[in-house]
């Protein structure tokens, strides 16, 4: 599996807080991230009605594209952080996309996804590359786990 992108994702969120300062640690397992925080925007001056369709709709979707997590041995093409504050999760890449979700760990870079991702916040940023590998746009989400 090709990883350019994952590093070049990696090192934008590096980059910014509070992930410059508090660390990340990369998991090397891929999880799935829902489509539906990327398409936030579809939501947009609806009515009700019409946001629980197109929530509907966007949840149907994640079901059918969902997978099982898969072991990915990114951490050894990055300087990977054991004393972090947040926890970096990579979906699998789509041509030129690459969804990522960060956690707060709790002080414990070795928590469990489910664990940590059964209540509180996390960030998911969709990556947009052109043909050179190069970063063309960045669309960040907050989610609320409960």
């Amino acid at each position: 599996m090709k990883v350019e992108k994952h590093i070049k994702a990696y090192e934008y969120l590096s980059k910014i807080e509070p992930y410059k300062d508090s660390g990340i640690y990369v998991v090397d397992t891929l999880y799935y991230i829902p489509r539906v925080f990327a398409y936030s925007y579809l939501l947009k001056n609806k009515n009700q009605k019409e946001k629980s369709k197109i929530l509907d709709s966007l949840w149907r979707l994640d079901q059918n594209l969902s997978y099982d997590e898969k072991y990915f041995k990114i951490s050894k093409y990055l300087n990977n952080n054991n004393k972090a504050k947040y926890n970096l999760y990579f979906d699998e890449q789509t041509d030129n996309k690459l969804n990522v979700e960060i956690f707060h760990n709790h002080n414990n870079v070795k928590s469990i996804h489910y664990h940590i991702s059964m209540f509180g916040n996390s960030e998911i940023y969709s990556f947009t590359f052109n043909g050179n590998n190069e970063i063309i746009d960045v669309k960040k989400e907050t989610a609320i786990n409960n």
